[in-house]
């Protein structure tokens, strides 16, 4: 979501194919969702108040131990 200085909203939105794990990963996407809106066309580029992006379906397992640790070993 991009707020601009006269109060004016555009949102845009993407569903990615597999789980984003690296912060650079979400980085990237937004950037690529804000060049887009900003290549939209403006004959003079508008000043920005707020700048937002959210996250949702939300994979809390781990990618590497794939999943909550035991708490007890098996042995």
């Amino acid at each position: 979501k991009i707020k601009y200085a006269d109060f004016t909203v555009r949102s845009k939105s993407i569903t990615v194919e597999n789980f984003l794990y690296l912060a650079s990963d979400l980085f990237s996407q937004s950037s690529l969702l804000f060049t887009s809106v900003w290549n939209e066309g403006f004959s003079k580029p508008p000043k920005i108040r707020l700048i937002g992006i959210s996250v949702t379906n939300l994979n809390l397992s781990d990618p590497v131990n794939d999943g909550q640790l035991e708490l007890f070993s098996s042995h």
